[in-house]
């Protein structure tokens, strides 16, 4: 089934290869706001959690499958994206106030140093997997193809992917998220109705 990325505003990742190390970078030049995706622009997305592993904050792998049966909000994030910084006091929150119902999941396009740093400072209480490029093999798996942070896969209990929402998260959408997740699962929506109605959140 061909799904739809969420509409919202984007920053270009901008990706800089240093004597054969990764590092990611932003100059003025480089931050461009993309244009809003149209709804009626489709992308083939994984309807499955894929078999990726990452190494966590403590440096031991892990796959997005440890937390499979739950609702997963799984965030593409890197300490330089402003926006991303923005979103993690409400994904704390969400991860706090609502853990019964979905389990919030960092995937840092990062190196590993300043994201423990930033994890202790902003006191993120939720996983966080650290990945530089393998992080967006991660997205790619997901057929994430929009290389832009900070970007968000949903995906329902049931391990199908709900959608992407690309962009900066707010209170609103992430409530509308939750809500639909559970209407999902105690069979209210099919799949194909849960996805359509993420497309308006």
């Amino acid at each position: 089934m061909k799904l739809q990325y969420k509409k919202g505003s984007l920053i270009t990742l901008a990706m800089i290869a240093i004597g054969g190390l990764v590092n990611y970078q932003l100059t003025t030049s480089e931050i461009i706001t993309a244009p809003s995706l149209d709804v009626n622009n489709s992308i083939e997305l994984a309807n499955s959690i894929p078999e990726i592993e990452l190494p966590n904050i403590d440096g031991e792998l892990q796959s997005l499958k440890d937390w499979e049966g739950k609702n997963m909000i799984v965030n593409f994030w890197a300490t330089w994206c402003a926006p991303c910084l923005r979103e993690i006091p409400m994904l704390n929150l969400l991860q706090s106030n609502q853990s019964d119902a979905v389990q919030v999941i960092g995937i840092a396009v990062d190196r590993e140093e300043p994201v423990r740093r930033f994890a202790e400072e902003l006191n993120i209480n939720y996983p966080l997997l650290i990945g530089q490029m393998k992080a967006m093999g991660t997205a790619q798996a997901f057929g994430v193809e929009v290389y832009a942070l900070p970007f968000t896969v949903f995906i329902l209990e049931s391990s199908e992917t709900l959608g992407v929402y690309t962009g900066e998260l707010h209170q609103e959408q992430i409530d509308e998220a939750v809500v639909l997740m559970r209407d999902f699962n105690s069979g209210k929506f099919s799949l194909m109705e849960a996805r359509v109605l993420f497309q308006r959140i």
